[in-house]
């Protein structure tokens, strides 16, 4: 994350929480930042995790397989 007055460490550890389920609240009192800051990030981090699974799919050359049924076979 580019353009942010915060050290990438605490942006690591902020993006960490989140990713662990951590709250908008709970990340920023462990990483002593504002919640504003906080959310910033997470639309930030949100923005480029579904560009970056948008271009994973466009870059899948075959088909993902079927799930295999669970149940009895018959």
């Amino acid at each position: 994350m580019q353009y942010t007055k915060l050290p990438q460490a605490d942006v690591v550890r902020i993006v960490k929480c989140l990713g662990h389920g951590c709250s908008v609240e709970a990340t920023a009192n462990i990483c002593e930042v504002g919640t504003r800051t906080v959310q910033r990030f997470l639309e930030k981090a949100g923005k480029r995790a579904t560009d970056f699974h948008h271009l994973q799919l466009e870059n899948i050359e075959k088909p993902i397989e079927e799930p295999i049924p669970s149940g009895p076979q018959r």
